[in-house]
C-alpha cells in the first residue's frame, strides 16, 4: 500500500484557518448566501431538560471608547414554558439532539421576554466593561502619581547619602561661631 503523502500532490494546497484572511471572507460569503436559512426556526430535543423551552440567540456589535473599538457580543437566552427567560451558556447547545419535529414561529410573548433578558445582559456587560476600564485607569493614574516616590524609596538604602550646599549652615565648632559660610559636604 502506498502512503497518502506519496500518492497525493499537496504542493498547491491553500491553508484556510481562522488566522487566514480568506477564512473571514469565506464566513462573510456563507453568511450572505445562507442568511435566509440562518434566521429560520429549527427544532431540536434536549434530553437533559424536564420541560420544553425555546432558545433565542442574539448578536450585536458593542462599541466602546467613543466608537474607536468595536467587538461582537452574542448571548443565548432560554425561555421556558412559563415564560421565564434567562441567559444560558453556549455550551448548553451540546445537549441538543435532532428531532423529527419542525420548527415553528416563535411565541410573541416569549420572544419579548427573551429580548428583554438579552437587553439586560447587554446593559450589564457594558456596565462591567466600563467599570473594569475605569478601575484600570484609576490604578494606572495612582501608579503614575506614585512612581517618583516608589523609585526614590528603592534608592534610599542603595546609595550613600551626599549632601552638599553653599551658604550658611550650622556647623558644630569649638569656637563661638556656630555658622560658617563655607561649602560643606557630608
Amino acid at each position: 500500500m502506498l502512503k497518502a503523502s506519496e500518492s497525493i500532490d499537496v504542493g498547491d494546497t491553500i491553508t484556510l484557518g481562522p488566522g487566514e484572511p480568506g477564512f473571514s471572507h469565506l464566513i462573510t460569503i456563507a453568511g450572505h448566501t445562507l442568511a435566509e436559512d440562518l434566521y429560520q426556526s429549527g427544532a431540536a430535543s434536549d434530553p437533559t431538560s424536564l420541560t420544553p423551552y425555546d432558545l433565542y440567540a442574539y448578536e450585536a456589535t458593542m462599541k466602546e471608547s467613543n466608537g474607536k473599538r468595536a467587538s461582537v457580543w452574542a448571548t443565548l437566552v432560554k425561555v421556558d414554558d412559563s415564560g421565564n427567560a434567562r441567559l444560558v451558556r453556549w455550551e448548553s447547545l451540546a445537549n441538543l439532539v435532532p428531532t423529527d419535529q419542525n420548527g415553528g414561529a416563535p411565541h410573541p410573548a416569549w420572544e419579548g421576554h427573551a429580548l428583554t433578558a438579552a437587553l439586560e445582559v447587554a446593559a450589564a456587560t457594558v456596565a462591567e466593561h466600563r467599570k473594569v476600564r475605569a478601575d484600570w485607569f484609576a490604578q494606572a493614574r495612582r501608579d503614575l502619581t506614585n512612581l517618583p516616590l516608589s523609585l526614590t524609596d528603592r534608592l534610599e538604602g542603595a546609595l550613600p547619602v551626599l549632601s552638599c550646599g553653599i551658604g550658611f549652615r550650622p556647623r558644630p565648632q569649638s569656637d563661638s561661631k556656630n555658622w560658617s559660610g563655607s561649602r560643606t559636604c557630608n
